[in-house]
């Protein structure tokens, strides 16, 4: 499922990874490995490795690729990079992890790691664990493997919540429904007849009946008439124990609310003994919100998800559809190149979050500043692209002046003071969007040469 390519081809592969996991139900390990799995093939990576919380650890519990050497390896959450990130809950990555001291060195030494992206997995108030997928090579990730696997973060933290909620249900049904009350899909149990035994608050939500009114029912009432099982259990020959274990992959049906309304709905099933007796349970989701995902997703293969500006991809297809306009009816279209003045300085002075902070503030500042018709871009590391649509090379240099004292004169927390250089270039009669792109990083260079802190055009 490699996805770097198009935002399309992105859509698919994420999408495509939501089914493979969610097919494997609510069994815990399969439903881990196969995160592992996709996770690798989405990102390319050496290895994916799963981490669960135990008490003040991170334990091994699934990887693909190199990572199922460590399978079992434990380190403290306070020592790693994966600890941190679910401390903060927020992604952490490093792409050159053999010198950052959030890292734990020891690990990474044993794993070979050289670039790595760490995902917490956290469900409602519960810390349940870390995606982590790493690189033998420095630098090896990019901005949309970070994103897709943010996105990712979502449905993988809801299947891993869902099966912990089947381990814990072998445990202690008292478990089991506790966890089961903080998913967002829809859990149903069912015993050997098709009754209903149990459901949780989203099934209430979905299908619009109390539990009052599901409990001691068949489970079949929450079913379209047009569905198979329904039709067997009106005949009398509906069978659980044979049917229900058939429904562990996903399946599409159609579900029925209270008030008779139908929609479709995804279905995945599990079964399991418990002193002696078998019990089924029920994942359902609407498959409304798979709608919402592909939305999520062509929002993120757009968004660059540390300042919420354009990423460069889109940014790209901005700029083509801009000097296309402006070639056809000839207007004027312009750019702003601007670059963070010895960036490095910041991330050693403040760290890596602190280096954050000021890529997010000056993201920030961008998007209260500019017109509504102006595209703030993150155009890479350090470097914002601000195309400036119907706008002449004067317009535009004293936009990019504005822009650089606005930065100058602001207050960031980590740092006394960030200065921008930047270089402004207009659209020239027949010329392309890269070479406008060209003499506006030309111009950038000058203002650099120049001392920084300033524009060029």
């Amino acid at each position: 499922m490699p996805y770097r390519g198009t935002p399309v081809a992105r859509l698919r592969a994420v999408i495509a990874a939501q089914r493979e996991i969610a097919s494997h139900g609510i069994d815990i390990q399969p439903v881990m490995n196969a995160t592992t799995a996709c996770a690798r093939e989405l990102t390319m990576a050496t290895a994916a490795v799963l981490e669960l919380s135990e008490r003040d650890e991170l334990v091994y519990r699934a990887a693909s690729g190199t990572g199922t050497e460590a399978l079992g390896k434990r380190t403290k959450i306070e020592h790693s990079l994966s600890g941190r990130a679910l401390r903060e809950g927020r992604i952490l990555f490093s792409n050159d992890a053999e010198h950052d001291d959030r890292v734990d060195q020891e690990a990474r030494q044993a794993l070979g790691i050289r670039s790595v992206i760490c995902v917490p997995l956290l469900h409602e108030d519960q810390e349940l664990g870390v995606l982590m997928a790493y690189s033998h090579e420095r630098g090896f990730f990019e901005e949309d493997d970070i994103s897709t696997l943010e996105l990712m973060g979502g449905f993988i933290t809801t299947a891993v919540a869902h099966a912990v909620a089947e381990r814990a249900w072998r445990g202690t049904e008292q478990s089991f429904r506790a966890l089961a009350e903080l998913a967002k899909d829809a859990i149903i149990t069912v015993d050997i007849h098709g009754t209903t035994t149990f459901c949780n608050a989203s099934a209430e939500h979905m299908f619009g009946y109390s539990e009052q009114e599901i409990l001691g029912q068949p489970f079949t009432m929450l079913l379209s008439e047009r569905n198979p099982m329904r039709e067997a259990m009106d005949e009398g020959s509906f069978d659980p124990a044979r049917t229900m274990p058939k429904l562990r992959t996903n399946m599409e049906l159609m579900g029925r609310r209270r008030d008779g309304s139908e929609f479709p709905i995804e279905f995945s099933a599990s079964h399991w003994k418990v002193q002696g007796q078998t019990n089924f349970a029920a994942i359902v989701r609407d498959v409304a919100e798979r709608t919402r995902l592909e939305q999520v997703v062509l929002e993120m293969a757009q968004t660059d998800h540390r300042t919420g500006l354009s990423n460069r991809r889109s940014g790209e297809e901005a700029i083509r559809r801009e000097v296309a306009r402006a070639l056809r009816y000839g207007s004027a279209v312009s750019v702003v190149l601007l670059d963070i003045d010895h960036f490095k300085r910041i991330n050693d002075s403040a760290g890596h979050a602190g280096g954050d902070e000021v890529l997010e503030r000056l993201g920030e500042l961008l998007r209260q500043r500019l017109r509504a018709t102006d595209t703030p871009i993150r155009w890479g590391g350090e470097e914002f692209l601000v195309l400036l649509p119907a706008t002449d090379l004067d317009s535009a240099f004293r936009l990019a002046e504005m822009l650089r004292g606005l930065i100058e004169s602001n207050a960031f927390n980590v740092v006394p003071q960030v200065t921008v250089s930047a270089g402004v270039a207009t659209l020239a009669p027949n010329e392309h969007g890269e070479q406008l792109i060209g003499r506006a990083d030309a111009k950038l260079y000058e203002a650099k040469n120049a001392g920084r802190n300033r524009v060029a055009r």
